[in-house]
């Protein structure tokens, strides 16, 4: 996943579990 799209979906509202899976897929690429 790329830092742009990452950020850019940061400026929409998500529900808990969009955040959690953002947060899940950021912490298994790094």
């Amino acid at each position: 996943m790329k830092d742009e799209l990452f950020l850019r979906g940061a400026q929409v509202p998500m529900t808990k579990e969009a955040v959690r899976a953002l947060a899940l897929a950021k912490l298994e690429l790094h």
